[in-house]
């Protein structure tokens, strides 16, 4: 099923998030009425037909359970309908595959699933950069204050630098502060990949400050968001964008947080989510610990070092954990045809032309890449799957 003549349903995905007002739930609403292009092709219709705007109001209604029915739910699906019949589908796709962006799908490799079994509104997609083989292995979510102090940018990076020494991958939301000082550790020590989810498109860097860190992660690690190309981030991505850090971290360490802040969001989702929450503690007086006091207060653990977070991965203080992959290597044309599929959908013959083999050698390449469990077909597409949708 294609969005657009030649192209896979996350291409309709990405079009549907860019629509105005479209967030988490209401994205899922969207999926929830159908395959994605016929709702997009209903979409486009509806800007010239009033029919098509009644029904997708009371479908959308009936999936919403009438919450945002009525009047304003019309208005939004009219906003919707014109914007749509503006939006070139295609053009839209080759924007984000010539930025080097790869679109994940809910249920469809290389996506995590396994990292949201527990989550309420596991996103619909996930755009990232970088390499997805960065959720390999396990991860730690750091995540603090922007408004920190001395203390706190010293614990959160030490922290991020023993975890990397240990071989396990931090995560993190890119922003000031306790964020930015953990992602930076854990890329100096360049032994284990940093994982940033953020609140803008991909190519929407927030803050500037933090454009060389931001291009470091996107080289060594995995960077992830909800949000289109061009996307702002408007305040309201940001506790959106906490539910995926909460979901990515095996483990959740809050170094400083203020009582209302984004961190003690993420450490609620992640409780929420059945995670495990270590709190770093602070000076009784300082306002940037009042949030992680209060989580300590309420059930969360102490983490009193990297001892406690490494126990709380099961891992035994000292060992490094090595990242494995148990399927063989391809090689020969298997490793051609896997190099050139990298991490976006494609057809056979986009393969055949990428890969300078022909047709044949193609096919019998992707048996053996689908034989050893790196490749899986939908619908004429191929696609890579990583190690961490094999554990799903």
């Amino acid at each position: 099923m294609t969005g657009a003549p030649g192209l896979p349903v996350e291409a309709t995905l990405v079009a549907m998030a860019t629509l105005p007002q479209v967030g988490p739930a209401r994205l899922a609403a969207l999926g929830a009425l159908g395959p994605p292009p016929a709702t997009w092709a209903t979409l486009v219709r509806a800007a010239t037909d009033a029919t098509a705007v009644d029904d997708l109001t009371r479908q959308l209604g009936e999936v919403t359970s009438g919450r945002g029915g009525g009047s304003s739910l019309r208005d939004l699906v009219r906003r919707w309908a014109t914007a749509a019949a503006g939006i070139d589908v295609v053009g839209l796709w080759d924007a984000h595959r010539a930025a080097g962006v790869t679109v994940w799908r809910r249920g469809c490799p290389p996506y995590p699933d396994e990292a949201f079994t527990s989550e309420a509104l596991p996103p619909e997609v996930l755009l990232t950069l970088g390499d997805p083989r960065a959720l390999d292995g396990a991860r730690v979510a750091i995540v603090g204050t922007r408004s920190c102090t001395r203390y706190g940018l010293d614990v959160a990076a030490e922290l991020a630098r023993e975890l990397g020494a240990a071989g396990v991958a931090v995560v993190s939301g890119l922003a000031a502060g306790i964020d930015a000082a953990a992602h930076r550790a854990v890329v100096g020590v360049d032994t284990a990949p940093a994982i940033a989810v953020v609140a803008s498109g991909p190519d929407v860097i927030y803050p500037r400050a933090n454009a060389s860190l931001w291009r470091r992660v996107v080289a060594t690690g995995l960077l992830v968001t909800e949000a289109p190309l061009g996307t702002r981030p408007e305040a309201w991505r940001f506790p959106q964008r906490n539910r995926i850090i909460a979901a990515l971290g095996d483990v959740v360490v809050v170094v400083e947080s203020h009582r209302r802040g984004g961190a003690a969001i993420t450490a609620r989702h992640a409780m929420d989510q059945g995670r495990t929450v270590l709190v770093v503690p602070g000076p009784i007086r300082s306002p940037a610990s009042a949030g992680c006091h209060d989580l300590i207060a309420d059930g969360a653990g102490v983490c009193r070092g990297i001892e406690d977070v490494l126990v709380a991965l099961g891992m035994t203080p000292g060992v490094r954990r090595a990242r494995s992959d148990p399927r063989p290597a391809p090689s020969g044309d298997a490793a051609v045809v896997l190099a050139a599929l990298g991490w976006s959908p494609a057809t056979l013959d986009q393969l055949t032309a990428t890969s300078g083999l022909r047709v044949a050698e193609v096919v019998a390449a992707l048996d053996v890449l689908a034989e050893h469990g790196w490749v899986a077909e939908r619908g004429g597409w191929f696609e890579q799957v990583a190690v961490s949708a094999l554990r799903g």
